[in-house]
């Protein structure tokens, strides 16, 4: 399946980074979108008991919006 052009932008908008630089963590983003995709990574990592000192990701969605479940 293709991405649309035109959302190939928005995608690129909404792809968080997430770097451990010393004692500190940065979530960053072109959008705010992305900054709250990031956060909720990192909550995920925190919550599964990954290490989360050392990070480096990039994160890259494939789709521009996030589907909920709501009714699991």
């Amino acid at each position: 399946m293709q991405i649309p052009k035109q959302n190939k932008s928005l995608v690129e908008a909404l792809k968080p980074t997430i770097k451990s630089i010393g004692d500190k963590t940065y979530i960053t983003s072109k959008s705010q979108v992305g900054i709250l995709r990031g956060a909720f990574y990192f909550i995920r990592l925190m919550q599964t008991g990954k290490p989360v000192n050392n990070l480096n990701i990039v994160e890259n969605p494939y789709f521009p919006l996030r589907v909920l479940d709501h009714w699991y």
